[in-house]
């Protein structure tokens, strides 16, 4: 495998992959993950590019923080177990309600405040 967006299908699959190396409410993944998308930013991890909002030191940075601790090998087996065992993943998004069952995030619901 000859990198980590390779595991990556779609959307929710990327957040999951995310997940291992990134801290919950990561301020600096979350800010790229608003402006490309979950697909995106796992490429930009593996990549040696420019990461939009992040200059090359930060980028650099970023990179090092959420290199995988495991080889890849061992991420592809947790996803297959995970895929296997029938895991059904939430991904809650602030402003956003899904079903699981509905599938990936263009069946999401923009969720209105309400007015006070």
């Amino acid at each position: 495998m000859s990198a980590i967006t390779d595991l990556a299908q779609n959307e929710r699959t990327a957040r999951m992959l995310l997940s291992i190396p990134a801290e919950p409410d990561d301020p600096v993944t979350g800010r790229v993950l608003a402006r490309v998308g979950a697909v995106e930013t796992l490429r930009l991890v593996d990549d040696e590019g420019a990461v939009p909002g992040l200059n090359r030191v930060d980028a650099a940075m970023w990179r090092d923080r959420l290199a995988l601790p495991h080889r890849l090998e061992d991420v592809a087996e947790r996803m297959h177990g995970m895929d296997q065992s029938g895991v059904t993943v939430l991904m809650k998004r602030p402003g956003f309600r899904s079903d699981p069952t509905e599938g990936e995030s263009e069946h999401a619901q923009e969720v209105q405040p309400r007015a006070a």
